[in-house]
């Protein structure tokens, strides 16, 4: 869901590239390839660059933290 937000943001702070009060021709021409790119990023996409960067590493190890602390008692 972050990654369809942030693909939306995206599409909207970068909407003026297509005005032709702003940019010439050959500007608006490259504007509107970045943001046909951005808008058809699918979230799948999005989501797997950021699993890419922090992984499910941390989930194997969390887990087994997790069964030792349920299974032993504090005193």
């Amino acid at each position: 869901m972050i990654a369809l937000v942030v693909t939306g943001l995206l599409s909207l702070a970068m909407f003026p590239l297509l005005s032709p009060q702003l940019f010439s021709q050959p500007s608006r021409s490259l504007g509107h390839i970045v943001l046909v790119v951005i808008r058809s990023t699918p979230e799948y996409i999005l989501a797997f660059v950021l699993r890419q960067l922090w992984g499910p590493s941390m989930l194997r190890p969390l887990s087994r933290w997790r069964s030792t602390m349920a299974g032993s008692s504090v005193t």
